[in-house]
């Protein structure tokens, strides 16, 4: 990155903490519930599950915050291998 800036003034070159959205999924592997942390998605976010064929299971609505910890009920899928999307307007 090239930041050209006039002579004797300074910025901060850090990244922007909220440009670098985390997601953490626990516990896997899961039978009921599993537990969805998410970190630096702001505003409203939907969150999708898919089974192994690419079925949508289910969709929610959130409005997050920073930091937000979100319980996903799984006990009505069938078992196998599943998949989480997280769509977010930011």
């Amino acid at each position: 990155m090239t930041v050209r800036l006039p002579f004797g003034e300074t910025t901060n070159l850090e990244p922007d903490p909220l440009a670098e959205k985390e997601a953490r999924l626990f516990p896997n592997p899961a039978n009921d519930v599993v537990w969805l942390e998410t970190k630096n998605y702001i505003g409203p976010t939907v969150i999708k599950i898919y089974n192994s064929v690419g079925s949508l299971l289910s969709e929610s609505k959130h409005e997050l915050k920073t930091s937000d910890l979100i319980t996903l009920d799984i006990d009505r899928f069938s078992p196998g291998l599943l998949f989480i999307r997280i769509e977010s307007g930011e």
